[in-house]
């Protein structure tokens, strides 16, 4: 796995992977354009799990009409300003989805199958996490 960050402007940065997909990236208050880094790893996060998610949720056979996560992060006064806390809420909607299968399947990604959520945890990051079925 490779990635090139490349700076193309003051404050913007452009990720490139090796299948020339790509993620911008900036800093400081008045960044309009892009994710923070700090914000990326929020994304990367919820992203890692969703996809575990998903795939577990399609094993059970059950239904998903739409799937988002919001996640929110503390960070440390001092520096580095490496995040200390990280709450997850996910979100599903179904027709046919139960709400202890949804637990189980975001529980298993986040204790078992999700490697960013593990190497937070291994720098000392406290993950928690709520879960919701709603009706599609």
């Amino acid at each position: 796995m490779k990635v090139k960050v490349e700076q193309v402007h003051d404050k913007l940065l452009l990720a490139l992977n090796g299948d020339s997909q790509t993620i911008l990236m900036g800093w400081g208050e008045d960044n309009k354009i892009g994710f923070k880094p700090m914000e990326a790893v929020l994304a990367c996060l919820a992203g890692c799990s969703m996809v575990d998610v998903v795939e577990i949720i399609r094993k059970m056979r059950r239904s998903i009409e739409r799937f988002f996560v919001e996640v929110s992060g503390e960070r440390v006064d001092d520096y580095p300003r490496v995040f200390s806390k990280v709450k997850l809420t996910y979100v599903v909607y179904s027709r046919d989805l139960k709400p202890e299968e949804l637990e189980k399947a975001v529980r298993l990604s986040m204790e078992r199958y999700c490697s960013v959520a593990a190497m937070l945890r291994r720098g000392g990051v406290e993950i928690t996490f709520s879960q919701e079925v709603r009706s599609s």
